[in-house]
C-alpha cells in the first residue's frame, strides 16, 4: 500500500486510492441471504480483492444492496453487506395502471385502462404479484408506445 506513515490521534494521512465497484445481477428467487453468503462469490473469487465493493441489484427487482469484500474463505468471498434494501415488499403488485384480478381459480394481471388480460393463469396472488413487479416497467414501456398520452401527467 506505499509508504507507511505514523499518524497521531491529531494528524491524517491522505492517500490516493481508486474504489472498485463491481455489479452484479442475480437471476429471479436468488435471495438477499444467498449473496451475502461466502460460497455465493466462489466462481469469481479471483477477480475479488479484500475492500472492493459489489453492487447488488435482483432481476426481479426485489432487493438492492452494496456488499463489501472483507477477505476470502477456504469456500469463497467474505462479504459485509453496507446497505441494503428490499424492494418487492413495497410493490404489492397493484397500480393505477395495472391489477391483479381474480380468475376464477387462478389470477390474472390486467390492464386498468383498457380492462386487456396482459398474462393470467397465476396460482396465487403472490405469483402474480411477483411477474407484475419483474415485469412492470416493460409493461409500461409498452403502454406508452401504444398510446403515448397515457403517462404523459408522470413523465
Amino acid at each position: 500500500m506505499g509508504i507507511q506513515k505514523f499518524t497521531g490521534p491529531n494528524e491524517l494521512l491522505t492517500l490516493d486510492l481508486s474504489i472498485v465497484v463491481h455489479h452484479h445481477r442475480p437471476k429471479a428467487g436468488v435471495t438477499l441471504q444467498q449473496v451475502t453468503d461466502a460460497s455465493y462469490w466462489q466462481r469469481v473469487r479471483r477477480s475479488l480483492r479484500e475492500g472492493h465493493r459489489i453492487e447488488v441489484f435482483a432481476e426481479d427487482g426485489s432487493y438492492w444492496a452494496m456488499l463489501l469484500v472483507t477477505g476470502w474463505a477456504s469456500t469463497g468471498v467474505e462479504v459485509y453487506p453496507l446497505q441494503t434494501a428490499e424492494i418487492a415488499s413495497a410493490f404489492g403488485g397493484e397500480d393505477t395502471d395495472f391489477k391483479l384480478i381474480p380468475h376464477g381459480a387462478t389470477w390474472k394481471v390486467q390492464d386498468t385502462r383498457t380492462d386487456e388480460t396482459i398474462h393470467g393463469g397465476f396460482t396465487t396472488k403472490q405469483a402474480g404479484a411477483e411477474w407484475l413487479a419483474k415485469n412492470i416497467a416493460g409493461l409500461r414501456r409498452e403502454a406508452r408506445a401504444n398510446d403515448p398520452t397515457r403517462f404523459a401527467e408522470a413523465g
